[in-house]
Order: C-alpha cells, then sequence, then structure tokens
C-alpha cells in the first residue's frame, strides 16, 4: 500500500517524468553531461592546433639558432598578423593573461619537448647500433662556466651516422669530474657500454693520460672495450 500510495504522489510523477526525459535527452545525446564532454573536446582540439601553431614558431628559432626568450613573442606577434585565418589571433584574444602561451616559461618548455623528442629518436638509433664511438671536448662559454660537448658516432644502415647529444656543465676540469660527467650522459640516454669501441678526445694530459686521464678512468671502470683515439684522427 506505501509503494501504491508513492506511485501516485507527486513526488514520483515528477521523478518518472525527469527520468523519461532524460532518456530522450540521452537518445539524442543532448544531456548536460555529453554537451560538456562534446565541448571540451572541441577545445581540446582547439588548443592542440594553436598550440602546434606555437611549436612552429618556437621550432623556426631553435633551427636557426635565434635567442628563443627574446625573439618569440614577437614572431609569435608576427605569425598572427599573418595568420588569414584569424584563428590564432582569435585564439591569442580570448586566452586569460595566465595561459597566453607567450612566456619565456612556455617557449622554454617547447625547447625542452623538442630536445626530447629528437634525442629519443637518435638515441632509438644508437641502441640498435653494433658499435658505437663517443666524442667528447671541453669549452669555456661567454660566462667563463666550464662545458663538455658529447657526440656519438655509429654505423645505421650501412652509412655511418654523427649525433651531437648534449653539453653538460662541468664542475671541474678535472679527470674524475669529466668522467662523471660522460658517465651521467651515457646513462643518462641509456647508450649501451657494452657497444662502445672507441672514445675520441683531445690530446690534453687530463683526457688522453694512460693511468690517470678520462680514457683510462673510463677504460677501467665503465667502457671495458673501448680504445682511445686522439681526436683529430677519428
Amino acid at each position: 500500500n506505501k509503494l501504491l500510495k508513492h506511485e501516485r504522489s507527486d513526488t514520483h510523477l515528477d521523478a518518472a517524468s525527469f527520468d523519461e526525459e532524460g532518456s530522450q535527452m540521452t537518445a539524442r545525446k543532448r544531456t548536460c553531461y555529453s554537451m560538456v564532454h562534446m565541448q571540451s573536446l572541441e577545445e581540446q582540439i582547439i588548443q592542440l592546433e594553436r598550440m602546434a601553431d606555437f611549436t612552429d614558431v618556437a621550432y623556426y628559432l631553435f633551427k636557426h639558432e635565434v635567442a628563443h626568450t627574446t625573439h618569440f613573442e614577437s614572431l609569435l606577434s608576427l605569425a598572427t598578423r599573418l595568420d588569414g585565418s584569424g584563428r590564432l589571433d582569435k585564439f591569442c584574444r580570448s586566452s586569460p593573461d595566465n595561459a597566453s602561451y607567450t612566456s619565456t616559461t612556455t617557449v622554454t618548455e617547447l625547447l625542452d619537448a623538442v630536445h626530447l623528442w629528437l634525442s629519443t629518436n637518435i638515441m632509438k638509433d644508437v641502441s640498435s647500433a653494433d658499435f658505437i664511438a663517443i666524442m667528447s671536448d671541453e669549452s669555456t662559454d661567454i660566462r667563463t662556466r666550464n662545458e663538455l660537448s658529447l657526440c656519438v658516432r655509429y654505423v645505421a644502415n650501412g652509412e655511418a651516422q654523427e649525433r651531437f647529444i648534449c653539453l653538460q656543465q662541468l664542475m671541474s676540469t678535472e679527470a674524475v669530474s669529466v668522467k662523471d660527467a660522460i658517465e651521467t650522459v651515457l646513462l643518462q640516454f641509456k647508450i649501451p657500454s657494452n657497444r662502445v669501441y672507441w672514445m675520441a678526445f683531445d690530446g690534453a694530459a687530463n683526457m688522453s693520460g694512460r693511468v690517470n686521464g678520462v680514457q683510462a678512468k673510463l677504460r677501467n671502470e665503465m667502457l671495458t672495450k673501448a680504445k682511445y683515439v686522439h681526436c683529430r684522427s677519428h
């Protein structure tokens, strides 16, 4: 009797009506959830398309070695004016100040993303190579910081390939510090040490020394199969 009484109540009749209308809206894909979901999907696509445009602008600066932190916003502004569709301008105008994607933080993150993409593809080739050589040299930048550049050379599809891996800041130019930096890079990029057969450095004592040089320390600790070759003779 209580169930029958509830069935005839206004509360139940209203709930049944809402349920029926909700089923019809679901069939027509017009529920609040579906509309919000579809809208968010459209917004995601727009965001991805605009970020692709921003990445193209940033990549132009990276590839041509133009200072990205000082020229990104001005080049992006030029690209916006030249965009005939007006979509880039509309996106920039509608974006809130804290999500304009024109800051130095954004372009630096794009640089990191490009670096990750490039290095990942390079490492796939290197990891499948049977014979690998590493080449490294020290330098001092304009702020008098010691840095170490590292490259790899390997054979892919019958042809020698040479790839720049990274620039590593050095705490010191002593052999131990340089050796540790090279080992860190090899581990970071997962370069198989058992397939490194050559290492090419310059003739400086800290690099080429037979007892305490970088090449001697690496051969004793990590690159047991590698032979030292003077960089000029590589």
